[in-house]
């Protein structure tokens, strides 16, 4: 598959991806979604999911280039953030969806990526931390006990 993408860099967080590809490159995925649909499809005179090809594309393209968009983008646009080598943190906003039967199908892709960040350099003891030392008595190891049975414990009541 040979698809175009072109990145944008939006903001230090948000991208977005102008995602193009060739009938020739997507044909064989838009006859697997005419199939979908077709299977779906009853027309008097014809069983269930048994229309022919040609009054199923001239009656039903609509259906057919929607059940491909909405089955293909996602998998398309997989495959840019692949090339990309992007990794997003939400779902990705679809928009200018451009498809025609028989023409090349493109569309624009945005999504927020983790911010980059950059540390300062620590040196040596510049951060201190204070360690406290607890001492615990046989009362406080009693009453912890005590609390973890009644947080574990059921009370029911008995018909004795």
């Amino acid at each position: 598959m040979n698809l175009k993408v072109k990145s944008k860099k939006i903001n230090d967080f948000t991208y977005e991806l102008a995602i193009s590809a060739k009938w020739e490159d997507i044909k064989s995925d838009f006859n697997i979604a005419k199939k979908k649909v077709a299977k779906e499809i009853k027309l008097p005179g014809f069983r269930k999911g048994k229309v022919p090809e040609n009054i199923l594309m001239s009656q039903f393209i609509n259906s057919v280039e929607m059940g491909f968009v909405q089955d293909f983008c996602e998998k398309y646009y997989i495959m840019a953030l692949q090339k990309e080598e992007l990794t997003p943190i939400n779902q990705a906003q679809l928009k200018d969806i451009d498809f025609s039967y028989e023409n090349d199908l493109s569309f624009k892709s945005e999504f927020e990526i983790e911010p980059f960040l950059k540390l300062p350099k620590f040196k040596k003891n510049m951060v201190t931390v204070e360690k406290i030392n607890f001492i615990s008595n046989q009362e406080e190891v009693d009453k912890t006990i005590e609390n973890i049975l009644n947080s574990y414990s059921n009370w029911s009541r008995s018909n004795n």
